[in-house]
């Protein structure tokens, strides 16, 4: 398991020069929102929430020391150990400049995942993803 710390200071680093508005750390989140999320999941033993983007009651997203789980109406969790890669398609494709890039592409098992994501947090982001995937098999 990764310790919560350290994708914390990385998203901390980013977030010093790019400030976001529905991207904070679990303890930067608004108590509503933190009641919300915790409503719908339910966390391992030693699990810590770390991330969170939230978009509305309908969409949200946490990055935890151990998965990611994706709110579509319904809590959905990706383990780390689950996630075989992560790309930013419309970037690469043309699609989007790289202050729009609208989601990352998750994939898991035999499925995309579109993960929504805050304008110009798909540095950090990704980054993070990336790492916490890498260390699944550490």
């Amino acid at each position: 398991m990764i310790h919560p710390s350290i994708i914390e200071s990385k998203f901390l680093r980013y977030k010093s020069v790019t400030p976001f508005i529905r991207t904070k750390t679990w303890k930067e989140t608004d108590d509503i929102i933190k009641s919300t999320i915790l409503q719908l999941v339910d966390f391992d033993i030693n699990e810590n929430p770390i991330i969170v983007y939230y978009q509305d009651n309908l969409y949200w997203w946490l990055i935890t020391n151990n998965a990611l789980y994706i709110s579509d109406t319904i809590a959905t969790k990706y383990q780390f150990k689950e996630i075989e890669s992560i790309d930013i398609a419309s970037l690469w494709n043309g699609k989007a400049t790289k202050t729009e890039i609208p989601s990352i592409d998750i994939y898991w098992k035999d499925d995309k995942i579109d993960l929504l994501i805050e304008p110009l947090t798909w540095p950090v982001i990704s980054q993070i993803l990336k790492f916490c995937i890498r260390k699944r098999f550490s």
